[in-house]
């Protein structure tokens, strides 16, 4: 029993690392991002921003979201609820943004090589900057 208790605790305290690990690493990225961010350029972004231009969006995202869950949902024949589902494809639309951005990245990268014989470390640090 006591040896159970110590394999727990070990992995209570590796999740533990780890998470505050990534505090600190999210924590160091928003330092960073903040420190080459011109507050200037910002403000004037604000005078070309269309109000109206972003609530539409927001709106048509949030009842594309809807739509897509009550599709899943009627499609299982309400076998789960519906803030699950709703929950599982909000990370659906999450995990496709990222793979879609990823392989933007990789097309882009891919071309700078491939069509202009642009080095892959030069490409990579051009698409960073």
């Amino acid at each position: 029993m006591e040896a159970y208790k110590n394999i727990r605790h070990s992995k209570h305290l590796k999740r533990r690392f780890w998470d505050n690990f990534k505090i600190i690493v999210a924590f160091g990225l928003l330092i960073f991002v903040f420190s080459k961010t011109s507050f200037e350029q910002l403000i004037l972004l604000k005078e070309q921003f269309s109000w109206p231009c972003f609530w539409i969006t927001l709106l048509l995202f949030f009842a594309m979201t809807a739509i897509k869950t009550m599709q899943y949902f009627y499609l299982i024949e309400k076998r789960v609820s519906y803030f699950r589902v709703l929950e599982i494809v909000v990370i659906q639309n999450t995990l496709m943004y990222f793979i879609a951005t990823a392989a933007g990245i990789g097309s882009y990268l891919t071309m700078l090589g491939v069509e202009e014989n642009v080095r892959l470390g030069r490409a990579t640090a051009a698409f960073f900057l």
